[in-house]
């Protein structure tokens, strides 16, 4: 799912995206650095937030279109990642998201950006891939030497879930609310 504030890139946004992205211009809640993780400059006039399931087919389509604007735009647009796991359709988008949140809280934030698309990579090319604990596991192991058991612990605490539940809070009363 994807929410923008189109100022000056409106565009640009509909010639980028697909018939399945949904775009709207409507005030957003203020969008913090220590809130969500940003790529670009979070004092842009422009700030395209991005709600995302990493389970989810359309999101890990749509991860290209926004890959594509952040290299084009990283210096004139903030870009804003918020869960939105859609874990009534996907079972274990709620994992995911917490893996993700483990990552960036465990080594950095641009780890956290670099193990969302090696989630969606994975989907994409790995036949028969699934998002398991061990499928996450082994991709935070092997890609960013994480410990394993540490990782394990964090998945499995569901540390971050307030804050996941925090970014599908901040959809209510948007046209994204589901």
């Amino acid at each position: 799912r994807f929410c923008m504030d189109i100022n000056g890139i409106s565009d640009l946004a509909w010639k980028h995206t697909s018939k399945d992205t949904v775009l709207t211009c409507e005030e957003h809640s203020e969008v913090s650095k220590e809130d969500h993780f940003l790529s670009g400059d979070i004092n842009s006039k422009v700030k395209v937030v991005t709600y995302s399931s990493l389970a989810d087919p359309f999101s890990r389509r749509f991860d290209k279109t926004i890959r594509d604007l952040s290299e084009s735009y990283r210096d004139r647009v903030a870009f804003i990642f918020r869960h939105n796991p859609l874990g009534f359709i996907f079972q274990k988008a709620d994992l995911a998201a917490n893996a993700t949140e483990c990552i960036a809280h465990m080594s950095s934030e641009e780890n956290f950006f670099s193990y969302v698309y090696d989630l969606f990579k994975a989907q994409d090319q790995i036949a028969g891939f699934k998002i398991t604990e061990e499928s996450l596991l082994d991709i935070a192991q092997n890609r960013y030497g994480m410990d394993k058991n540490k990782f394990k612990t964090c998945l499995s605490q569901k540390k971050y879930a307030s804050k996941i539940k925090s970014d599908l809070k901040s959809i209510e009363g948007t046209e994204l609310e589901t």
